[in-house]
């Protein structure tokens, strides 16, 4: 995985999001009175509990192409790890490897301007479009994520593996392995954390 000094000046801290106001959270009754994810805890208020086996996410990806030469395009992957909500949204690259004749694909979330989540998938050169491409027992796709670290002039020092994608699928609506052909599609995953 390369990283360039060019995505260094991209990349925006990314700030906490906190949906209480003040130390407890607000007061409530019922979840209607508190702002999703959080829910009404027995205390009555608001707060958000994590449900660590929720290791699953959704992702769509479009405006890429295949062997372009920086990180572009738009992206999203919504979903939980390891008891916390993962979004990633900052873009991606598709780069085909003649070596191993197989397709990489590297979806990129920002969590500060130097450490990044790296969806990383693999797939077979040849991709059917719409149908199901399965990660798992009995797939043909393979897949990791990965948390990046960059040092002040974009080039990675330390790359951490979080999490193997066990099951799932992505599907395809434009794909080819040739240079700048478009590729657009999407897909779910589910997650098996590395500790």
């Amino acid at each position: 995985m390369k990283i360039t000094a060019n995505l260094l000046f991209a990349l925006l801290a990314v700030l906490p999001v906190t949906g209480c106001n003040g130390d407890d959270g607000p007061e409530c009754q019922t979840d209607a009175d508190c702002t999703p994810p959080e829910t009404c805890q027995p205390d009555n208020t608001c707060a958000y509990t994590p449900d660590p086996e929720a290791n699953q996410a959704v992702m769509t990806f479009t405006d890429m192409e295949m062997d372009y030469p920086n990180v572009h395009g738009r992206i999203t992957v919504d979903g939980k790890f390891d008891g916390k909500y993962l979004f990633m949204d900052y873009g991606g690259l598709i780069e085909f490897n003649q070596t191993e004749n197989r397709t990489e694909m590297q979806l990129f979330g920002l969590i500060t301007n130097t450490l990044l989540n790296v969806l990383v998938i693999r797939l077979p050169r040849d991709c059917p479009l719409s149908q199901h491409i399965n990660f798992g027992t009995g797939g043909v796709a393979v897949g990791t994520l990965e948390q990046l670290e960059l040092d002040d002039q974009g080039q990675e020092i330390d790359q951490t593996k979080l999490g193997d994608i066990v099951d799932g699928y992505i599907v395809f609506s434009e794909y080819d392995y040739n240079v700048g052909s478009p590729i657009t599609g999407g897909g779910e995953v589910h997650f098996e954390p590395v500790n």
